[in-house]
C-alpha cells in the first residue's frame, strides 16, 4: 500500500474518530442527565452573572434539539421578590430556525405560571431593575439579523396563570390632617380594593387568577414595527379590580412599547357576552390609560353590579360599555349608551357614566328614561329596606350632569308615580338640583327643586298611619335641604285641593323629620288661604264643626300628638288667634292645650249653617281639653266674652262660661250673660254621651224688648209695608224665666216657663202672657211634650180679647195638635182645633174644628181641611165655613213648583154686622155681601179678578138696597169699579186704576210710580168728579 494512501486512511480514521467522540461527547451532554445538568448549571451561572436578580432553572428532560421539557422556571429580584414562576414548561423547536439566528417554537405549553409585576416608590418596574438596559449606544447598522430579534410562537398553552400587578398608591393629595388619615383607613378597609401598607407608603394590586391561554401564531420580540402580535384562540381569567370573569376571549392583541391594543371579537362573562376594541397604555410616570369599548346584546347586571353596591344582580339587556380615565387620569370612567336593561319589574333605557378612583364615585352625564322603574327596584338602590313601604311604579326621565355621588347634580328629572298600595292614587311633578346619594338610604338633599303637579295623600297615609286621614291632593314648588328623613324646605308654595272644595294654599319654610313612630314637624308658614270648608270634608275624622275661608301665619312646631301651634287667621267669619298645643293624632284622641282668641267671630259663617244667628263676637278661651270629640273630651274650658253682638242683640263685656268636661260630660260651673235684651244665667251640667245625665238650671230676665225691633224690621225688609209699620212699632215688656234642662244631647229634656208683662208691640199687646213648656228629646224628630201659652187682657189693634189659651201637644216635628181658645172683649168666641207638622222640606197642616160664636148664631168649619207645602209648591183643601142663619164662605188654592199660582175666595150671603162684630167696629153694618175673587198667574205676577155684591146694605142711616162690586189686577195695574143700584139701574158709578204691586212675595215697593185716575159720577144729576 502506498505511504499516501495509508497517510489518507489514517487521517480518515482519526477524523471518525474524534467525529464519533464529538458525537458521543455532545450525546453524553443533550441526551443524558448528567450532560444537561451540566449546561443547566453553566447557562444559569452565565445568566445571573449578567441579571440583577436570580433566575432558577429546574430539571431538564426531553432533547435540547428539538424537544425540551423544563419542570420549573422562576426569577427573583436582589430582595428574592418573585418577578416569574411557573411550573413545567415544555418547548417544541427545530434546531435549524437556531443556525438562522431565529427562535422559533412551533409549540409551547406553561402550567402555573405565576408573573408579579411590580413598580416600587421610585416608578421603577421590577422587571427593569432585574433587565437594566444599561447605557444607551449609538445604534449600530448590521445588514444581519441578531439572535432573538425574531422570534416567534406558532401554538402555546398556558393553564393556571396568576398575574399579579402592584403600584404606589396614596390618597388625594388635596387631603389633610384627619380627614387624609379617614381616607386610608377607609381605602386600607376596603373589600372592592386591594391596598396595603409598604413601608411608609401604600400600594395598590390588581389580580388576574386562573388564567387559561391558547395562542395561536405570534411574535414575541417586539423589533417588528408592529411590535408584538398575539392571535388569541382563547383566554379566561377573573379578574378582581374590576371583578370580571373573562371566558372564551377570541381575538388579536398588540403590544409595542408602553401600549397594548386589542380587537376581540368575542368575549364572554358569566351572563353576558360581546366584542371588544381599544387601546390600553402606560408609562411616563402617569397611571395606566384606558380607551376600551365593549359591545353587548347580552348584558347581565350580575356581571356589572360591582361598579355600585346596590346595583341590581338580576336582570340584564343590551348596552355599550366604554371605558377611559377621566380628566384626572387616576379617575377611570365606565360610559354606559345604548343601554335598554330590565330588572326587578322594571326598564332603564339611555346613557350614564360611573367614574371611579375618586374618593367617591362619580355618576354622570346621565340621560335615562325608566318606563317604568318600580319601587322594589328604587328600595334595591337604597341597600336597605325603606322606612314607609311603597309600592307602585314611576314612569320617569332623568337629564343630569351628575358628578361625585355626594354632589350629584340633576338638570331635570319627570315622574309620574302609580301607587300600588292605593288604586286610583298617583303623583306628577319636576325636580332639579343638587343631591348627596352617597349613602343612598341616606340620601341628601342641597338645595332640591320640587315642582309637584299633584300628590295623593292616600299614598302617605297608607304608609304611614300615624299621618292624619286627611285626604285630598296636593301640588305646589319647594326647595329640599338636608337628608331626606330630616327634610328641611324653603320658598315653598303648597296648594291642598279636595274635590270640588276651594283649595288652601301655604307659603313659608319649615323642616320635617322622620320620627321613630310620628313625623316631627317645625313650619313656619303663611295660609292664603286656608279653607276649612275644604279642610274639613278632606279631613272627616277630625269631626271638624268650622268652615270659612282664612289667611294669615301659623308657627307649627313637634310631632302630631304633641305640635306647638301659634297662628293668627283672619278671614269673613272673623279672627281666629291660637297659641298652645295640639294632638293631632287620632289614635288616642286629639287635643288642645292653649289660649284661643277672637274677634268680629260670626258663628254663622263659621260653623256655615242658618241653625245660629249671625255675630259679631269678641273674647278669648283657654282651653286644656282632650278626646276624640266633645262627647269624649276631658279637661276644662273658660271662656270670656267682651263687647259682642249675637245678632244684633249687644253683648255687654264680662259674659263668662267656665265648663269642665268629663265622664262623657260638661259640668258649666258659671255661665252669665248680661245683653241688651236679657240677662242669663245657668248653672249645672249635661250629658254628652249616651245614658250620662244630668240638669242644667237656666234663669232668664228682661226689662224692655227694644232689641227686638230689628228682627220686626228684617221680618218687614223683603216688603216695603211691612217694614214702614216696623219701623213705627213701639216695643216693650218684663220678662221673666226659670227652667231646667235634663239629661243628654242625645235625650234632652227641657222644662220651664216664661212670664211676660205688659207686652207691647205696636198695636198689639198683652197685660200678662205666660209660656209654659214640658218636652222631652227637644233636639230629635221624636220631641214629645207639651207647651202651653195663656195671656189676657189682649189687643191686636182694634180687637180687643179678653183671654187667649193656646195648648199644643207634641208627638215629634211631624205632628203637633193644636188647641185654641179666645174670647173677644165684645163677646165673641173664637175656638178651634188642628196640627202642623214638619219633615224634612215638607210642611203639613190640617184643621179638623173652627167654631167662631156671635150673638146667638155661630160659624162652623163644614168639614176638616188640609194644607201641605214642599219644594216650593202647596196645596190648600177647601176650606168651608158655615153660617147658623146662612151663609158660608170658601177658601181653597194651590201652587206649583214652577209658581203657578190657583186661588179662589168666596163669600155668599155673609152678614155685615157679623163681620163689624168681629171686626169690633164702632160703624152699624146691616145686610150681606157676596163676592168671589180669582187669583192665577205667577206668584211674581198673578193675575185677579173681582166681582160681588152687597143687598140690603145699612151704614149707619144710610140705607142701599143693591151694590155691584168687581175689580182686576194685572201687569202691576189694579183696575176697580163700583155702580149703587136701584131697580137695576146705576146711581152712583165708580171706577178707577191705580200701579201697585200686588205680587204674592216681598216687595221692596208697592206703590208704583204712575198715572192714577178715578172717576165717580151719577147719571141723575149727571155729573162727574175725578
Amino acid at each position: 500500500m502506498p505511504r499516501r494512501r495509508t497517510v489518507v486512511l489514517a487521517s480518515a480514521a482519526t477524523l471518525l474518530a474524534l467525529g464519533g467522540l464529538l458525537a458521543a461527547g455532545i450525546a453524553a451532554v443533550t441526551q443524558t442527565s448528567w450532560g444537561r445538568e451540566q449546561i443547566r448549571v453553566r447557562v444559569l451561572g452565565l445568566i445571573n452573572s449578567k441579571i440583577q436578580g436570580t433566575m432558577y432553572i429546574g430539571r431538564i428532560d426531553g432533547s435540547l434539539f428539538t424537544d425540551v421539557v423544563i419542570d420549573s422556571f422562576a426569577i427573583r429580584d436582589r430582595q428574592d421578590s418573585v418577578f416569574v414562576a411557573t411550573g413545567p414548561i415544555h418547548i417544541r423547536f427545530d434546531p435549524r430556525d437556531l443556525l438562522d439566528r431565529r427562535i422559533v417554537a412551533s409549540q409551547v405549553t406553561v402550567e402555573r405560571a405565576f408573573v408579579h409585576i411590580h413598580e416600587d416608590s421610585t416608578k421603577t418596574w421590577n422587571f427593569r431593575k432585574i433587565f437594566p438596559s444599561g447605557p444607551k449606544q449609538p445604534p449600530v447598522a448590521s445588514p444581519a439579523r441578531n439572535f432573538g430579534d425574531y422570534i416567534v410562537v406558532n401554538s402555546a398553552r398556558v393553564t393556571g396563570a396568576t398575574v399579579l400587578l402592584t403600584m404606589p398608591w396614596q390618597p388625594d393629595d388635596s387631603l389633610r390632617g384627619s380627614r387624609r388619615d379617614s381616607a386610608i383607613a377607609f381605602a386600607l378597609g376596603r373589600q372592592d380594593k386591594r391596598i396595603a401598607r409598604a413601608g411608609s407608603g401604600f400600594e395598590s394590586q390588581r389580580s388576574w387568577t386562573n388564567a387559561m391561554l391558547e395562542l395561536g401564531p405570534s411574535r414575541i420580540d417586539d423589533k417588528d414595527r408592529l411590535g408584538r402580535q398575539f392571535d388569541v384562540r382563547r383566554l379566561d381569567a377573573d379578574e378582581f379590580d374590576p371583578p370580571f370573569k373573562f371566558r372564551e376571549v377570541r381575538g388579536a392583541l398588540r403590544n409595542k412599547g408602553d401600549s397594548v391594543w386589542a380587537d376581540v371579537s368575542h368575549f364572554r362573562l358569566p351572563g353576558s357576552r360581546g366584542t371588544a376594541q381599544g387601546k390600553v397604555w402606560w408609562g411616563s410616570d402617569l397611571p395606566t390609560r384606558y380607551d376600551l369599548t365593549f359591545v353587548s346584546d347580552s348584558v347581565s347586571l350580575a356581571d356589572v353590579a360591582w361598579v355600585y353596591p346596590t346595583l341590581p344582580t338580576t336582570g340584564g339587556g343590551a348596552m355599550t360599555l366604554h371605558i377611559g380615565n377621566g380628566r384626572d387620569l387616576r379617575v377611570i370612567e365606565y360610559a354606559l349608551r345604548d343601554m335598554d336593561v330590565r330588572t326587578m319589574n322594571s326598564r332603564l333605557r339611555g346613557a350614564m357614566t360611573f367614574g371611579t378612583g375618586e374618593p367617591v364615585l362619580v355618576v354622570k352625564d346621565i340621560d335615562v328614561r325608566a318606563d317604568p322603574i318600580d319601587w322594589v327596584l328604587i328600595e334595591q338602590f337604597t341597600g336597605e329596606p325603606l322606612p314607609y313601604p311603597f309600592k307602585g311604579v314611576i314612569d320617569a326621565s332623568v337629564q343630569a350632569r351628575g358628578g361625585p355621588v355626594n354632589r350629584f347634580v340633576v338638570d331635570e328629572g319627570r315622574f309620574y308615580f302609580r301607587d300600588a298600595n292605593v288604586a286610583g292614587a298617583t303623583a306628577r311633578g319636576v325636580v332639579r338640583g343638587e343631591l348627596d346619594i352617597l349613602f343612598p338610604a341616606l340620601t341628601k338633599f342641597r338645595g332640591f327643586d320640587l315642582a309637584l303637579d299633584h300628590l295623593d295623600l292616600r299614598t302617605i297615609q297608607f304608609v304611614n298611619p300615624a299621618f292624619p286621614r286627611f285626604f285630598g291632593l296636593v301640588s305646589g314648588t319647594a326647595r329640599l335641604d338636608s337628608v331626606w328623613t330630616d327634610l328641611r324646605f324653603r320658598n315653598a308654595d303648597i296648594t291642598h285641593r279636595f274635590e270640588d272644595g276651594d283649595p288652601s294654599r301655604f307659603t313659608g319654610n319649615g323642616r320635617v323629620t322622620i320620627g321613630e313612630q310620628f313625623l316631627v314637624y317645625d313650619m313656619a308658614l303663611d295660609a292664603q288661604p286656608l279653607d276649612l270648608t275644604t279642610v274639613a270634608r278632606a279631613y272627616p275624622e277630625a269631626e271638624l264643626i268650622y268652615r270659612g275661608s282664612y289667611a294669615g301665619p301659623m308657627r307649627v312646631q313637634g310631632q302630631s300628638d304633641d305640635l306647638a301651634v301659634v297662628t293668627v287667621l283672619t278671614g269673613a267669619p272673623g279672627t281666629l288667634a291660637y297659641d298652645g298645643r295640639v294632638d293631632a293624632d287620632s289614635v288616642d284622641g286629639y287635643g288642645y292645650h292653649g289660649n284661643l282668641r277672637f274677634s268680629d267671630l260670626d258663628l254663622r259663617l263659621l260653623l256655615d249653617t242658618a241653625a245660629v244667628p249671625h255675630t259679631s263676637l269678641a273674647g278669648t278661651a283657654d282651653i286644656d281639653v282632650a278626646g276624640d270629640s266633645l262627647a269624649t273630651w276631658e279637661g276644662t274650658l273658660d271662656l270670656r266674652l267682651d263687647r259682642s253682638l249675637i245678632d244684633s242683640v249687644r253683648v255687654y263685656d264680662g259674659a263668662r262660661g267656665r265648663m269642665r268636661f268629663g265622664g262623657g260630660a260638661v259640668h258649666i260651673d258659671t255661665l252669665s250673660m248680661e245683653t241688651a235684651l236679657a240677662s242669663i244665667t245657668a248653672k249645672g251640667g249635661l250629658g254628652l254621651l249616651p245614658g250620662v245625665r244630668d240638669s242644667l238650671e237656666f234663669t232668664l230676665t228682661a226689662d224692655s224688648l227694644g232689641a227686638l225691633r230689628q228682627y220686626f224690621v228684617r221680618a218687614g225688609a223683603g216688603d216695603s209695608l211691612a217694614l214702614e209699620q216696623a219701623l213705627r212699632d213701639s216695643l216693650g215688656a218684663q220678662v221673666t224665666g226659670r227652667g231646667m234642662l235634663l239629661g243628654s244631647l242625645d235625650s234632652l229634656d227641657a222644662r220651664g216657663a216664661l212670664d211676660v208683662r205688659q207686652l207691647t208691640v205696636g198695636s198689639y199687646g198683652a197685660r200678662v202672657a205666660r209660656v209654659a213648656f214640658d218636652l222631652d228629646h227637644v233636639l230629635l224628630p221624636e220631641v214629645s211634650g207639651t207647651i202651653n201659652v195663656t195671656a189676657d187682657t189682649i189687643a191686636l189693634g182694634t180687637v180687643a180679647i179678653t183671654s187667649a189659651g193656646i195648648d199644643m201637644d207634641v208627638h215629634g216635628t211631624h205632628e203637633v195638635s193644636v188647641g185654641l181658645l179666645a174670647t173677644l172683649s165684645n163677646g165673641p168666641v173664637l175656638e178651634t182645633r188642628g196640627m202642623f207638622g214638619v219633615s224634612g222640606d215638607s210642611t203639613v197642616a190640617a184643621l179638623s174644628a173652627l167654631r167662631i160664636g156671635l150673638d146667638g148664631r155661630e160659624w162652623t168649619l163644614s168639614r176638616p181641611a188640609t194644607f201641605a207645602a214642599s219644594d216650593g209648591a202647596f196645596s190648600l183643601d177647601t176650606v168651608r165655613l158655615a153660617g147658623s142663619r146662612g151663609g158660608t164662605l170658601m177658601i181653597a188654592g194651590r201652587s206649583s213648583p214652577d209658581s203657578l199660582v190657583q186661588l179662589q175666595l168666596q163669600m155668599d150671603s155673609v152678614s155685615l154686622a157679623d163681620l163689624a162684630n168681629l171686626a169690633q167696629s164702632d160703624l152699624a153694618l146691616g145686610g150681606w155681601v157676596a163676592t168671589r175673587l180669582d187669583v192665577t198667574g205667577t206668584r211674581a205676577q198673578p193675575v185677579m179678578t173681582l166681582s160681588g155684591a152687597v143687598t140690603g146694605a145699612t151704614v149707619g142711616q144710610v140705607n142701599v138696597a143693591r151694590a155691584s162690586l168687581r175689580g182686576s189686577y194685572a201687569d202691576r195695574r189694579l183696575h176697580f169699579g163700583a155702580d149703587v143700584l136701584r131697580n137695576d139701574s146705576a146711581v152712583v158709578t165708580v171706577r178707577g186704576n191705580i200701579p201697585v204691586d200686588l205680587a204674592l212675595v216681598p216687595r221692596d215697593h208697592r206703590l208704583l210710580r204712575g198715572g192714577r185716575a178715578t172717576r165717580c159720577g151719577s147719571p141723575s144729576i149727571r155729573r162727574r168728579w175725578t
